[in-house]
């Protein structure tokens, strides 16, 4: 399978797109232990709810707002506390290679 852009793989779980265990989060939380920081007290700093915070221990896709919110907070990028796993097979994904542009 091709290794999608990481901005693209982002628009899909924004759109519903994308599926469980194609995200995985313990970059984030091997973070969190680094600096100290419990998901409690980053959950109460980045002011997101608790059901984001379960999706994200399911490794399910959340919006690209609540990464956001995230990598501000704890002052450092989306690859630090995602990890895309392009390789790993998707099943029901959206596949666009059967449109062909106008000419």
């Amino acid at each position: 399978m091709k290794n999608l852009p990481f901005c693209a793989i982002l628009l899909m779980a924004d759109c519903g797109h994308a599926q469980e265990g194609y995200f995985n989060y313990n970059r984030l939380w091997t973070l969190l232990i680094d600096k100290g920081i419990t998901k409690t007290q980053m959950h109460l700093q980045t002011d997101i709810c608790t059901n984001i915070l379960a999706k994200m221990r399911k490794d399910e896709p959340i919006a690209m707002e609540i990464l956001t919110k995230i990598t501000t907070v704890l002052h450092c990028g989306l690859d630090d506390i995602v990890e895309i796993n392009a390789d790993e097979k998707r099943t029901g994904a959206v596949s666009y290679t059967h449109l062909t542009l106008p000419t």
